[in-house]
């Protein structure tokens, strides 16, 4: 009887691992479809109240995303590839609404690259975003009304504490903090 019971015993953990071990459900359309919806943009309006930025993304980072390497610093995670702050949600796409006539502008935007934070000029008729490329982040410029952007200089932006950009008065002009070249890691 003893015997019998320590049997049981040591075979119940392993019935209940290999149980573990059952092969992956799809779940029902309906779940997946919710899951994949496309969410609500996230919305800017123009310092003129003239445009509306809508920002897609998206909800559902996939698995390089998330096993991206990053440091843990008092509270901020790090990505050492990019010095910047640790990327969860992927900005997919940039459009502008004019809120009087509706028309819309689709903002270019590199495809080699992930797009990140954005800023209105003060007059709102210009849009600097940031891009991430695998060795730092890049500071692009768009018109508002064509959707023509380009970048700006060839220097990697430091967007780990505070604001990455600000447009100065006259709004032509961009204060960044950028990343020196000769930084010493060693």
């Amino acid at each position: 009887m003893t015997f019998r019971l320590a049997l049981v015993l040591a075979i119940l953990p392993l019935a209940q691992i290999l149980s573990a071990q059952a092969p992956y459900k799809t779940p029902t359309d309906d779940v997946v479809r919710i899951v994949n919806a496309k969410p609500t943009p996230i919305v800017s309006i123009s310092p003129n109240k003239e445009w509306m930025l809508l920002t897609d993304y998206n909800p559902n980072p996939n698995i390089a995303v998330l096993s991206d390497p990053f440091l843990k610093l008092a509270g901020l995670r790090i990505s050492p590839s990019l010095n910047a702050r640790q990327r969860i949600t992927e900005f997919t796409g940039m459009t502008l609404l004019n809120i009087g006539d509706g028309k819309k502008v689709n903002i270019e935007c590199p495809k080699d690259g992930r797009l990140n934070a954005s800023a209105w000029s003060p007059d709102g008729k210009k849009l600097a975003f940031l891009v991430d490329y695998p060795t730092g982040v890049q500071l692009f410029v768009a018109d508002v009304q064509t959707g023509k952007s380009r970048k700006l200089g060839n220097v990697n932006q430091n967007d780990i504490l505070g604001t990455p950009m600000q447009w100065m008065k006259g709004n032509e002009h961009i204060l960044v903090k950028i990343i020196t070249n000769y930084r010493d890691w060693e």
